[in-house]
C-alpha cells in the first residue's frame, strides 16, 4: 500500500473526499443528458468558470494520430476550491447553487449573476468521457481528484439512500508547482501551461475529460460557433475571455454579416405586464442576406444571466412565415426568468416552461415582437427587391431580343415581381423565369411566335371556343337589390346552393358573382 493510501486509511471518515449521490443520478444526469453533445458539456464547464469569477477560460480539444478527439480540457483562472468547498459543495451532486428563497444570489464576491442553479453541471463531462480529472487550486494549493465513470456506476449497486464513491486522490493539499504532471499523460504540457497561466493569481480549476466516448470529430471552428451562440450575451464583456485551442472566441465566430439588424447597434428594452408585476427584457434581431446555417440554428435564443435558457430553433410559436424566419437570428435577455422561485428552465437549458404562469405573458410578448420584426423585414425586402427586380427585368429583356414591352408594362412587371418576391425566395433565377414568362404573355409578337411554333409541330393552333348559353343571367358584383323577380328568379334560386341562394335574395355579392352563369333548359323562359 502506497504512502498516500496509508495516509487516507488512517483519516477520519469526515475528512475523506467522497462523492455522494442518489443512485441512477450519474447515469441519467451525466451520460443520458449530455451523451454525444460536446458543445453542451463545454457550455456547462464554461458556466462553472463564469460562476467562479474567472477572467479567462481555456478550452483545448486534443486529438490522436488519426485525428480523432482524445481529450477535452477546460481550465480557468477563477477562485478555485479549497478542501472545504470541495467536500461541502462540489462533491455533493445536486446541491443547488442558489436556493429557491434566494434565486438572485450572486457569485463569491457578488460581481456576477450566477449561471448555474441546479448543481449537476459537474456531471456533464460524463456525457462524452469515461474519466474526468479535476485539479483545483486555491491560494496556490492544489488538489487533484480522478473520477471513473464505470467505477461510479458500480458503486450504485445495492444502493442505500445515497451512494458513495471515492475518487482517486492524485494529489492533496500540494503546492501547485509540485503536481505530478506525468499523471496527465499526453496532456502534461497543457497542465504545465495552466499552472503558468495562474501563477500570478494563484487560483483556478483544470478539468480534463479523457477516455472519450464521442462518436464524431470535434473541430475548433464548430465549437467556437456553437459556444458563441450559447454565450452570445457574455462575448462583449471585457472581463470574460474564452479561448479555443489558443484562439479567442469573439462575436465574429458566432454571427454572420447582417443584411439588416433591429436596432442597428446595441439592444432595445421593453416592458410588459404579468400577474406578478412589470417585467423587463432586452433584445435585438438580425436578418442575414444568405442563410448558410442549418434550420436548427435559426430563430430566437432567450438568455438568462448570460447563458442560453431557450435554445434555437424557436420563434415564439410563429408559423407560416418560414421564408422569413429562415434568415432570422434574434437574442432576448430576460435575467428574471432564472430568478423565479420555481425553476422554469429545463435541466439541459434548451427550453423554458412557457405554460408556467410567470412565463405566459412573456410568450405573448414574444409573439407580438416576432410579427413586428417580420413586418419590418418584409418592408425592407420589398424596397430592396424593387431595385433588384428592375435590374432583372432589364437583363431578361436584353437577353431576349424578341420580347418588346412598353414602359408602362415594364413598370407593372416590376411591381408584380416585387409583390411576389418573398414567396419566390431570394434566388434571382426564380425571378428571372417569372419575368420571362410574364413578358411573353404581355408581348403580342411573342404570343404569335409561340403559335407559329406550335403550328410547325402539328398544324394550326386550335383554340377552344366556349359557346354561350342561349339564356344567361348576369349578377353584378356590387348590388344590394335582387336582380330578377318572378318565376325566372325563383328558378335561378333553386339551381343555386343554399348559401349562394341566401346571398342572391339579399342582393349580396358572392364568390364569382361577377361571372355569367347559364341557366339550363329547364330554367329557360317559355
Amino acid at each position: 500500500m502506497g504512502t498516500q493510501e496509508k495516509k487516507e486509511s488512517n483519516e477520519n471518515y469526515e475528512d475523506r473526499l467522497i462523492l455522494r449521490f442518489s443512485h441512477n443520478v450519474i447515469e441519467h444526469l451525466g451520460l443520458k443528458l449530455y451523451q454525444n453533445k460536446p458543445t453542451n458539456v463545454l457550455a456547462e464547464l464554461v458556466s462553472n468558470s463564469w460562476d467562479a469569477e474567472a477572467n479567462r477560460v481555456w478550452i483545448h480539444v486534443g486529438t490522436n494520430d488519426d485525428g480523432a478527439p482524445s481529450s477535452v480540457i477546460v481550465s480557468d483562472d477563477g477562485v478555485g476550491m479549497d478542501e472545504s468547498v470541495l467536500k461541502n459543495s462540489y462533491l455533493l451532486v445536486g446541491k443547488k447553487k442558489r436556493s429557491s428563497k434566494a434565486p438572485a444570489e450572486k457569485s463569491v464576491t457578488g460581481i456576477r449573476d450566477l449561471m448555474g442553479r441546479k448543481g449537476i453541471g459537474k456531471l456533464a463531462p460524463f456525457g462524452v468521457a469515461k474519466q474526468v480529472d479535476l485539479i483545483t487550486v486555491a491560494n496556490k494549493t492544489a488538489t487533484w481528484l480522478r473520477f471513473n465513470y464505470d467505477e461510479m456506476l458500480q458503486s450504485e449497486e445495492n444502493p442505500t439512500a445515497f451512494s458513495e464513491y471515492r475518487p482517486k486522490v492524485v494529489a492533496r493539499n500540494r503546492s501547485m508547482t509540485d503536481l505530478p504532471l506525468t499523471e496527465a499523460g499526453a496532456d502534461a504540457d497543457h497542465l504545465r501551461q495552466f499552472v503558468s497561466d495562474i501563477d500570478q493569481k494563484g487560483s483556478g480549476t483544470f478539468v480534463r475529460a479523457s477516455l472519450l466516448t464521442i462518436r464524431k470529430n470535434i473541430t475548433p471552428e464548430t465549437l467556437m460557433e456553437s459556444l458563441g451562440r450559447r454565450f452570445t450575451v457574455t462575448l462583449a464583456r471585457p472581463d470574460f475571455e474564452v479561448f479555443v485551442n489558443g484562439q479567442k472566441l469573439e462575436e465574429k465566430h458566432a454571427f454572420p454579416e447582417w443584411e439588416v439588424r433591429y436596432p442597428d447597434t446595441g439592444m432595445e428594452t421593453d416592458t410588459f405586464e404579468t400577474a406578478k408585476g412589470t417585467r423587463s427584457v432586452k433584445f435585438w434581431a438580425g436578418f442575414v442576406n444568405e442563410a448558410t446555417w442549418s434550420q436548427e440554428q435559426a430563430g430566437i435564443g432567450v438568455y438568462a444571466h448570460g447563458k442560453i435558457a431557450q435554445d434555437r430553433p424557436f420563434f415564439f410559436g410563429n408559423r407560416g412565415n418560414e421564408i422569413y424566419l429562415r434568415y432570422m437570428y434574434a437574442v432576448v435577455e430576460a435575467d428574471w426568468v432564472d430568478e423565479l422561485e420555481r425553476d422554469t428552465i429545463s435541466t439541459d437549458r434548451t427550453s423554458i416552461d412557457w405554460e408556467d404562469p410567470d412565463c405566459v405573458d412573456f410568450y405573448k410578448w414574444g409573439e407580438r415582437r416576432v410579427k413586428d420584426w417580420i413586418n419590418l423585414y418584409d418592408a425592407h425586402r420589398k424596397k430592396k427587391a424593387k431595385e433588384e427586380n428592375e435590374k432583372i427585368v432589364e437583363q431578361v429583356l436584353q437577353e431576349n431580343e424578341s420580347l418588346h414591352l412598353r414602359d408602362s408594362e415594364r413598370t407593372h412587371l416590376v411591381d408584380l415581381l416585387s409583390e411576389v418576391t418573398p414567396r419566390l425566395g431570394k434566388e434571382a433565377e426564380n425571378r428571372a423565369r417569372l419575368v420571362e414568362a410574364t413578358a411573353k404573355a404581355l408581348d403580342p409578337r411573342a404570343r404569335e411566335a409561340v403559335d407559329q411554333e406550335a403550328m410547325g409541330r402539328g398544324g394550326p393552333v386550335r383554340r377552344r371556343q366556349v359557346q354561350p348559353s342561349p339564356v344567361t343571367v348576369v349578377r353584378p358584383a356590387r348590388t344590394r337589390k335582387p336582380i330578377l323577380g318572378g318565376s325566372l328568379f325563383s328558378a335561378r334560386l333553386r339551381s343555386l346552393p343554399p348559401r349562394a341562394a341566401h346571398h342572391a335574395r339579399q342582393g349580396n355579392p358572392t364568390p364569382n358573382a361577377d361571372r355569367a352563369v347559364p341557366l339550363d333548359s329547364r330554367q329557360r323562359l317559355r
